[in-house]
């Protein structure tokens, strides 16, 4: 029932949503706050609605179903995705709490995962200094660039993490409706999660079907995620561009007036 069953139809109708609200998301400008996650998000959804076509992707239709194998995944454990996914999808309201303290425990692992990794910044810095006091040549300069670039990312990426979380304990700590719509949030994301998963196999199995035509069909699939990408790269590139050449124009002074001198 899962390969051609009546179960595709609400896949298709989630993923008719997913979509939409991917494309809502896309539209919101990097120079906004949260707008540079917007546009990863907005990725992820596009991938995680392209969950939807798996058990259409993984198999060639035709006289017999012949699975593909993609990336190697066994047909057992594509199957119990694909159907666990489904009842998710059918009981969302119901399961939203259980889904919510998964959720909640997978955000949790990755904000003590950055604030772990942003607590070894002084120990990089401490190489640093060590590399460029006992280092000779033009290496050590570069070593220790590089080395204080690293600590000082990952301590953006610690206090990144930990006003995160303290916003995210405002929202709950707010009021109901914050708590309802962080109790949503966390609970979307294993869907989230499983839905990029099968999302990748969609597109993997796809590609791996014999035929040109097989080949042009992945990429039809992965179109719309391919367009944000490029999009985003490009204006991106853009706006650097027109901002190194106004910022060169400041700093000549050549968009400065000449003052006509006075007639006495």
């Amino acid at each position: 029932g899962w390969v051609m069953g009546g179960e595709f139809a609400l896949y298709y109708f989630f993923a008719t949503f997913i979509n939409e609200l991917a494309d809502n998301m896309f539209v919101v400008p990097t120079t906004t706050h949260g707008g540079w996650l917007c546009k990863i998000f907005s990725v992820a959804l596009e991938v995680f609605q392209l969950g939807a076509l798996c058990p259409a992707a993984v198999f060639t239709h035709k006289d017999c179903l012949h699975f593909t194998n993609p990336l190697g995944v066994s047909l057992h454990t594509m199957s119990f995705t694909v159907i666990l996914f489904g009842y998710l999808i059918w009981a969302f309201i119901f399961l939203s709490l259980p889904l919510a303290v998964v959720g909640a425990s997978m955000v949790s692992t990755l904000i003590l995962f950055c604030i772990g990794a942003a607590a070894t910044a002084p120990l990089l810095r401490g190489i640093a200094s060590r590399c460029s006091a006992s280092g000779s040549g033009r290496s050590s300069p570069r070593c220790k660039a590089l080395l204080e670039g690293a600590a000082g990312g990952l301590a953006r990426l610690g206090e990144g993490s930990q006003e995160r979380l303290a916003k995210l304990r405002a929202l709950i700590d707010e009021s109901s409706d914050g708590m309802r719509n962080a109790t949503m949030l966390m609970a979307f994301l294993p869907m989230l999660c499983g839905g990029v998963f099968l999302g990748t196999l969609v597109v993997v199995g796809q590609a791996s079907k014999q035929g040109p035509m097989q080949g042009l069909t992945a990429v039809v699939l992965l179109s719309d995620v391919l367009f944000k990408i490029f999009a985003t790269a490009a204006t991106e590139l853009g706006e650097l561009l027109l901002h190194r050449r106004v910022r060169r124009v400041v700093e000549e002074g050549s968009n400065r007036r000449q003052s006509a001198g006075a007639v006495i």
